[in-house]
């Protein structure tokens, strides 16, 4: 009788274990389109994009943000703007596990640094 016991607790562990990487998610793929693109003075560049439905901090253009260097930045401020201004979408990727989905990333400068950013054709 113990050892049913003991089998029966093994089977439920090894299911659970099993369910974990099902319901963390370390990447999030975002895609959509971005209908505004402004830089703070301070350098901080935001997109409003419609998977998210509110604006969100991508980089900095001045100093590094999250890891992401002022070039690299710069660059994403390129391809930014020229999805809005052609209506392009664009895929934003994080890698991070505390993000769920894209309409719930955190808003405005609490929102994590992405890990690209890249026009859709």
């Amino acid at each position: 009788m113990a050892m049913f016991g003991y089998a029966k607790t093994k089977a439920l562990i090894l299911v659970a274990t099993l369910m974990l990487p099902f319901s963390t998610r370390a990447e999030l793929w975002c895609e959509g389109r971005v209908s505004r693109v402004m830089t703070y003075a301070m350098g901080d560049l935001m997109i409003h994009a419609d998977y998210r439905g509110d604006w969100t901090a991508i980089c900095n253009i001045e100093t590094p943000r999250g890891g992401v260097p002022p070039g690299v930045c710069k660059n994403w401020f390129a391809q930014l703007s020229m999805a809005v201004a052609l209506d392009k979408a664009v895929v934003v990727h994080y890698y991070d596990p505390s993000l769920q989905s894209c309409n719930t990333i955190p808003a405005y400068h609490a929102a994590p640094a992405p890990n690209y950013v890249h026009l859709v054709k």
